[in-house]
């Protein structure tokens, strides 16, 4: 509870209450979408371990679904 995840261009991040990164959340608390590629989130949805973002890649509409890993 308390972490934070931003999304800028195909990179989700999430730092903990004290603005450190989340390891749990990927190396440095970074995790990059790299299929399909240009993908640019315009929004971003979480709910417990599930994070739901929206937005286009190459002129269409994208919708993806990620599952976190435990502790994230």
């Amino acid at each position: 509870a308390g972490k934070i995840t931003v999304a800028l261009r195909s990179t989700l991040a999430q730092v903990l209450p004290d603005g450190r990164p989340d390891g749990h959340f990927g190396p440095g608390g970074i995790f990059t979408i790299d299929k399909p590629r240009r993908v640019f989130i315009n929004a971003l949805v979480r709910s417990g371990h599930r994070i739901l973002v929206a937005g286009s890649a190459a002129n269409r509409i994208y919708v993806g679904r990620y599952l976190l890993p435990a502790g994230s």
